[in-house]
C-alpha cells in the first residue's frame, strides 16, 4: 500500500459517474473569531472540514485490507482527536483507492501549528502523512479594526 497525497479541505465531490474528484476550499489556515471574555483554553468549535487521501497498491492480484489512522496533534504534542477506517482492495479490483474522513468540529487548545497524521496499522510507527494546519484565535473586537 502507498500514500499519494492527503489534504485537509471544506469539501470533496466525487462524481459517481466520470469518477473524478473535485476539492473545494483547501484549508491551510483556520482563524476561529471569539468574544473577548471567551477562555482561551480547550475549545470545540464547530468547524466542517474533510481529510482526503489518495492511495494505491502495487499488486492487484493479492487481496488486501488495510487499516488506516487518523490522528490530530496539536501544537504542545498532545493528541486532541483522531479517527480509523479501513480500505478493502478486493482481486483484481482497484488499484486506487481515495478516504475521506469527515469532521463536523474542530478542538482547540492553543495557538499554532496542528497536524493531522495519517498512519497504516501495519506501519504504526510511522506516519505516512502530516498535514500541517495553521490554527489562530482573533476577538471579535479585534477583527472590527
Amino acid at each position: 500500500m502507498k500514500h499519494l497525497w492527503s489534504i485537509v479541505c471544506k469539501q470533496a465531490i466525487i462524481n459517481n459517474e466520470t469518477k473524478t474528484l473535485s476539492i473545494i476550499d483547501v484549508i491551510e489556515e483556520i482563524t476561529f473569531h471569539v468574544s473577548a471574555n471567551l477562555p482561551k483554553e480547550k475549545i470545540t468549535f464547530p468547524c466542517d472540514f474533510e481529510i482526503v487521501s489518495y492511495w494505491i497498491r502495487e499488486d492487484i492480484n493479492k487481496e488486501k485490507d488495510v487499516d488506516f489512522l487518523l490522528e490530530i496533534i496539536d501544537p504542545n504534542g498532545e493528541k486532541i482527536g483522531g479517527a480509523n477506517g479501513k480500505m478493502a482492495f478486493p482481486l483484481g479490483e482497484k488499484r486506487r483507492m481515495r478516504t475521506i474522513i469527515k469532521s463536523k468540529t474542530f478542538v482547540y487548545t492553543t495557538e499554532g501549528q496542528y497536524l493531522f497524521k495519517i498512519k497504516l496499522n501495519e506501519e504504526k510507527k510511522e506516519p505516512v502523512a502530516e498535514i500541517p494546519i495553521e490554527v489562530r484565535l482573533q476577538t471579535i473586537s479585534e477583527a472590527k479594526k
